[in-house]
Parts: C-alpha cells; structure tokens; sequence
C-alpha cells in the first residue's frame, strides 16, 4: 500500500450480492484485508509484483474552490494520499464544460471551475 508501504493481502472481496473471486473497476466492493490495517482515501493498493515509479510530471484533475483563479506560473501545492507533497508550477489548464460534456483550452480555472491542469513536480 502507498504512500505507507505496509504490505498485506485480500482475505475476502465482498458485494451486495455476496462475496466474490475477483471485482472490476466500477464495481461497488468491500475489501477485507488478512491484517487489521487502516487504508484511508487516496491510499494506493497495488499487487505485491507491482511498482510505482516515481514522476516529476503530472496531470491532475481539480475542482478549482478558490476566489482566485488558477493560473499558469504559479506554484500550488498538491495533496495526495491525504499529504502534501509537492508543487506544482507551469500550468497548463483544460476546463470541462459540464453542460456540453466539452473541453477547452483555457488560461485560467475561475472559481468552481472544473479541469485538468498538471506540469512539473517539485
């Protein structure tokens, strides 16, 4: 699991229907671990086989809830698996139109706009 690195494997996958063999992405599961361990949202739950390598570039999808537009050359910090981590900087934006299920190039996020932006870890 990420960002801990606790390690432990899937005792049962359960549904409303019963347990199951294996579950889809789409699929409403729970997942029972064999250790009492606490998964929280953002946590990142990867086969034992499997690595996550690390980026210096990224696309971040954001509901922007400032007064203040996001905008390109500035620098924001980024939660993820509920730490701070990084800043980001050199923005790139696409605003979503939710009523035209469109996208667009844009030089800023206005307040509840809805994107995605991304570039440059730090």
């Amino acid at each position: 699991m990420l960002p801990s690195g606790v390690e432990s494997s899937v005792a049962r996958i359960v549904t409303f229907d019963g347990d199951k063999e294996e579950a889809c992405a789409g699929e409403a599961i729970t997942l029972v671990l064999n250790d009492d361990i606490d998964i929280s949202r953002g946590d990142l739950l990867l086969a034992a086989n499997e690595t996550l390598a690390p980026a210096r570039h990224a696309a971040i999808d954001v509901v922007w809830m400032a007064e203040q537009p996001l905008a390109p050359g500035q620098s924001y910090d980024v939660k993820l698996a509920g730490k701070k981590t990084a800043r980001v900087s050199r923005l790139f934006a696409i605003r979503f139109d939710i009523n035209n299920l469109t996208q667009r190039d844009v030089e800023s996020l206005p307040l509840n706009g809805i994107g995605l932006v991304g570039d440059d870890i730090r």
